[in-house]
């Protein structure tokens, strides 16, 4: 990526960072009490869940952070484009030979155009995706800030 293109991105994702999440806090008891109520409302899939104190909340939060992260860098760092140009020619010798019934062709003509719509939207949306990362590193960030709070906790791990 040009230093431009990155630039450009970075400012992307400090906008999107102003408008959409909580980066300012007037105080670090402030933030905690947002990352709080963040790990409740993502531990909120599990019916009743046990209740913890403040430093495994944010240990689990940051646990899961971490994996979305990881996820949407996947997505994001995926050449999604430069697949598109193999999957049809590959799939077009399978679909041009002459043992396949018509109807199967185009059925699977069919599925195939579905799932490169799909490619061609993600390739389409990757700034969104990067931007998305931007926002969970930020969290993520403010999280294992708070958890260096907790020096009983740091030291054994």
């Amino acid at each position: 990526m040009e230093n431009s293109q990155l630039k450009d991105l970075q400012e992307e994702v400090s906008e999107a960072t102003k408008q959409y999440i909580l980066t300012t806090f007037n105080s670090e008891n402030g933030m905690k009490t947002y990352y709080l109520q963040m790990s409740n409302i993502i531990r909120s899939a599990h019916i009743n869940p046990p209740i913890d104190t403040e430093y495994n909340s944010l240990k689990k939060l940051s646990k899961k952070l971490k994996q979305y992260c990881t996820f949407i860098q996947t997505l994001g760092e995926h050449e999604w484009d430069k697949g598109i140009a193999d999957i049809q020619k590959a799939l077009g010798i399978y679909l041009m030979q002459n043992n396949i019934e018509s109807k199967e062709r185009k059925q699977t003509n069919q599925e195939i155009a579905s799932q490169l719509q799909f490619i061609v939207f993600l390739s389409g949306n990757i700034n969104i995706i990067k931007q998305l990362h931007g926002i969970l590193q930020r969290h993520l960030s403010n999280v294992m800030l708070l958890l260096s709070s907790y020096p009983e906790h740091n030291i054994q791990e």
